[in-house]
């Protein structure tokens, strides 16, 4: 894999390993306040979608500039 790949990569798993501490600190901001196991729930559901969701367009973000580099 050439240079500019390797930084993709190192990109990507910086995004991912960023979503997965927010994540992580949402989920412990809201213990900390005592809110409802319920409301907390949704929320938890909300977060996995939204983490989901960055953790895909960082992927296809990533595949796209390895699509480019190979095109070069």
């Amino acid at each position: 894999m050439s240079e500019q790949g390797n930084g993709t990569t190192k990109r990507l798993n910086k995004v991912i390993k960023y979503v997965q501490e927010q994540t992580k600190l949402l989920e412990g901001n809201a213990k900390e306040l005592n809110i409802n196991p319920g409301t907390l729930r949704n929320w938890g559901e909300s977060i996995e979608r939204l983490r989901m969701n960055l953790l895909t367009k960082a992927i296809l973000f990533a595949s796209n500039l390895v699509i480019d580099e190979q095109h070069r």
